[in-house]
This record gives C-alpha cells, structure tokens and sequence, in this order.
C-alpha cells in the first residue's frame, strides 16, 4: 500500500468516526485534525503525509478550511485507499 493509499484509508476511517455528510456530500470533519494525526493513523512519517494530504488538496479530493478538513469526493477517496 502506498503512502497515498494510507493517508486515504486514515482519512477513511475518520470520515466514520467523526465525520458528518453536508446537503452537498461533502464529509466534514466537526473537529481539527493535525497532519501529525494522520500520519500516526497511516502509520508514515509526517513529512510523508504532509506529501500525500498535500496530492489530495490539490486534485480536489480534500479541503482544509481553518484547519478542518472536508472530504470533497468520497469516492475518489475510497478508490484511492486501495492502493
């Protein structure tokens, strides 16, 4: 499994646990989460998921607002945490 694949999966798993679906579809967290969070979820160095959160913001997959995140395409989320 790749880095990506594992910071998808942690991201995955939090969208369960504390996540909370909007009108639109949109996951959002309702609690801060710090990259040092999901890098102890994916069990990777943090500079590594610094890497990985930063490739899904950039294809549109998660935002970061204030320092809570939203999960803008689930699906796209959950393929990639196949990896």
């Amino acid at each position: 499994v790749t880095v990506l694949g594992r910071v998808a999966r942690a991201f995955e798993n939090l969208a369960h646990g504390i996540g909370e679906e909007d009108a639109n579809g949109r996951i959002v967290f309702a609690q801060k989460i710090t990259q040092t969070d999901i890098a102890g979820m994916a069990g990777v160095a943090r500079e590594n998921a610094n890497r990985a959160i930063h490739e899904l913001i950039r294809d549109g997959i998660v935002t970061r607002v204030r320092g809570y995140y939203a999960i803008e395409k689930p699906k796209e989320l959950s393929g990639l945490s196949e990896i």
